[in-house]
Protein backbone atom coordinates (compact mmCIF):
# COMPACT_ATOMS: atom_id res chain seq x y z
CA UNK A 1 0.00 0.00 0.00
CA UNK A 2 1.56 3.31 -0.95
CA UNK A 3 1.07 6.12 1.38
CA UNK A 4 0.27 9.78 -0.33
CA UNK A 5 1.36 12.77 2.10
CA UNK A 6 1.98 16.64 0.85
CA UNK A 7 4.61 17.50 2.89
CA UNK A 8 4.74 21.48 2.49
CA UNK A 9 2.48 23.86 -0.18
CA UNK A 10 3.60 27.22 -0.80
CA UNK A 11 2.00 30.45 -2.12
CA UNK A 12 -1.40 28.85 -1.60
CA UNK A 13 -4.11 29.93 -0.78
CA UNK A 14 -6.28 28.46 2.06
CA UNK A 15 -9.19 27.17 -1.05
CA UNK A 16 -5.35 25.89 -2.61
CA UNK A 17 -4.09 23.87 0.28
CA UNK A 18 -7.47 22.53 1.20
CA UNK A 19 -8.14 21.26 -2.93
CA UNK A 20 -4.21 19.59 -2.86
CA UNK A 21 -4.63 18.10 0.98
CA UNK A 22 -8.10 16.57 -0.88
CA UNK A 23 -6.04 15.47 -4.00
CA UNK A 24 -3.52 13.42 -1.46
CA UNK A 25 -6.67 11.60 -0.13
CA UNK A 26 -7.77 11.23 -3.94
CA UNK A 27 -4.39 9.82 -4.44
CA UNK A 28 -3.95 7.26 -2.32
CA UNK A 29 -7.52 6.08 -2.62
CA UNK A 30 -6.88 5.31 -6.61
CA UNK A 31 -3.12 4.29 -6.19
CA UNK A 32 -4.32 1.75 -3.56
CA UNK A 33 -7.56 0.25 -5.71
CA UNK A 34 -7.66 -2.53 -8.30
CA UNK A 35 -9.30 0.03 -10.93
CA UNK A 36 -6.06 1.74 -11.34
CA UNK A 37 -4.03 -1.14 -11.08
CA UNK A 38 -6.36 -3.21 -14.02
CA UNK A 39 -6.46 0.18 -16.59
CA UNK A 40 -2.45 0.78 -16.22
CA UNK A 41 -1.61 -2.97 -16.76
CA UNK A 42 -4.20 -3.05 -19.79
CA UNK A 43 -3.21 0.52 -20.77
CA UNK A 44 -1.05 1.38 -24.17
CA UNK A 45 1.87 3.53 -23.62
CA UNK A 46 4.74 4.94 -25.85
CA UNK A 47 8.17 6.22 -24.67
CA UNK A 48 8.69 3.20 -21.69
CA UNK A 49 12.35 3.09 -21.81
CA UNK A 50 11.70 -0.69 -22.16
CA UNK A 51 9.69 -1.75 -19.31
CA UNK A 52 6.18 -3.72 -19.06
CA UNK A 53 2.85 -2.23 -17.90
CA UNK A 54 3.47 -4.11 -14.64
CA UNK A 55 6.89 -2.70 -14.28
CA UNK A 56 5.48 0.98 -14.98
CA UNK A 57 2.69 0.01 -12.50
CA UNK A 58 5.40 -1.23 -9.90
CA UNK A 59 7.58 2.12 -10.35
CA UNK A 60 4.57 4.42 -9.35
CA UNK A 61 2.67 2.61 -6.52
CA UNK A 62 6.73 1.77 -5.23
CA UNK A 63 7.29 5.36 -4.35
CA UNK A 64 10.53 5.03 -6.18
CA UNK A 65 12.15 8.24 -7.84
CA UNK A 66 15.34 9.01 -9.42
CA UNK A 67 15.94 10.99 -6.53
CA UNK A 68 15.01 8.89 -3.98
CA UNK A 69 15.37 5.19 -5.59
CA UNK A 70 14.74 3.56 -2.43
CA UNK A 71 11.64 1.24 -1.86
CA UNK A 72 9.49 3.23 0.49
CA UNK A 73 6.15 2.81 -0.55
CA UNK A 74 5.19 6.84 0.32
CA UNK A 75 4.34 9.23 -2.34
CA UNK A 76 5.45 12.61 -1.00
CA UNK A 77 4.83 15.99 -2.59
CA UNK A 78 6.15 20.04 -2.12
CA UNK A 79 4.15 21.96 -4.42
CA UNK A 80 5.12 25.64 -4.95
CA UNK A 81 1.82 27.42 -6.67
CA UNK A 82 2.35 30.36 -9.53
CA UNK A 83 0.60 32.35 -11.83
CA UNK A 84 1.12 33.16 -15.06
CA UNK A 85 -2.32 33.53 -16.79
CA UNK A 86 -0.27 33.04 -20.71
CA UNK A 87 1.16 29.79 -19.88
CA UNK A 88 -0.62 26.81 -21.38
CA UNK A 89 1.98 24.63 -18.82
CA UNK A 90 -0.62 23.42 -15.82
CA UNK A 91 3.01 22.37 -14.05
CA UNK A 92 6.49 21.18 -14.09
CA UNK A 93 9.34 19.82 -12.23
CA UNK A 94 12.70 20.96 -12.87
CA UNK A 95 15.30 18.24 -13.40
CA UNK A 96 17.08 16.97 -9.99
CA UNK A 97 14.28 18.44 -7.63
CA UNK A 98 10.86 16.71 -6.28
CA UNK A 99 9.20 19.86 -6.02
CA UNK A 100 5.92 20.26 -8.13
CA UNK A 101 5.18 24.02 -9.44
CA UNK A 102 1.85 24.23 -10.22
CA UNK A 103 0.07 27.42 -12.45
CA UNK A 104 -2.69 28.77 -10.25
CA UNK A 105 -5.17 28.98 -13.08
CA UNK A 106 -5.47 25.28 -13.54
CA UNK A 107 -6.40 24.66 -9.66
CA UNK A 108 -9.96 24.18 -10.24
CA UNK A 109 -10.82 20.57 -8.20
CA UNK A 110 -8.71 17.57 -6.44
CA UNK A 111 -9.59 15.54 -9.27
CA UNK A 112 -7.35 17.61 -11.55
CA UNK A 113 -4.76 18.50 -8.80
CA UNK A 114 -3.89 15.41 -8.03
CA UNK A 115 -3.90 14.11 -11.75
CA UNK A 116 -1.32 16.77 -12.34
CA UNK A 117 0.72 15.76 -9.30
CA UNK A 118 0.88 12.49 -10.29
CA UNK A 119 1.86 13.58 -13.83
CA UNK A 120 5.07 15.21 -12.36
CA UNK A 121 5.76 12.31 -9.96
CA UNK A 122 5.71 10.13 -13.31
CA UNK A 123 8.52 12.58 -14.68
CA UNK A 124 10.36 11.61 -11.08
CA UNK A 125 10.09 7.98 -12.21
CA UNK A 126 11.74 8.72 -15.05
CA UNK A 127 9.10 8.86 -17.73
CA UNK A 128 8.79 11.48 -20.44
CA UNK A 129 6.53 12.76 -23.16
CA UNK A 130 9.25 14.21 -26.04
CA UNK A 131 7.72 11.98 -28.71
CA UNK A 132 4.31 13.40 -30.10
CA UNK A 133 1.86 12.15 -30.13
CA UNK A 134 2.89 12.76 -25.94
CA UNK A 135 -1.35 11.37 -25.30
CA UNK A 136 0.06 7.47 -25.38
CA UNK A 137 3.14 8.64 -23.01
CA UNK A 138 3.28 7.31 -19.93
CA UNK A 139 2.74 10.63 -17.70
CA UNK A 140 -0.34 11.94 -19.90
CA UNK A 141 -1.52 7.89 -19.94
CA UNK A 142 -1.48 7.79 -16.56
CA UNK A 143 -3.26 11.45 -16.11
CA UNK A 144 -6.27 9.84 -18.20
CA UNK A 145 -6.51 6.83 -16.42
CA UNK A 146 -6.49 8.54 -12.71
CA UNK A 147 -9.25 10.95 -13.92
CA UNK A 148 -11.26 7.92 -15.20
CA UNK A 149 -10.73 6.20 -11.67
CA UNK A 150 -11.06 9.63 -9.89
CA UNK A 151 -14.57 9.82 -12.18
CA UNK A 152 -15.38 5.76 -11.41
CA UNK A 153 -15.09 7.11 -7.71
CA UNK A 154 -17.40 10.04 -7.97
CA UNK A 155 -14.69 12.11 -6.23
CA UNK A 156 -14.81 15.56 -9.14
CA UNK A 157 -13.54 17.47 -6.40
Amino acid sequence: MIIVTLRSIKNATTREKSIFQDACVLLQTILNGDLFRSKVLTAHFTETHGYTNEEIYNKIVSGSTIIHPDLDNEMTFDIRIYYSWWSRVIGYVNNGSEVIHVNRKYISNSKYAGSNMLHEMVHNCGFSHYIKPWVYSVPYTINKIFEECAEAYGKLG
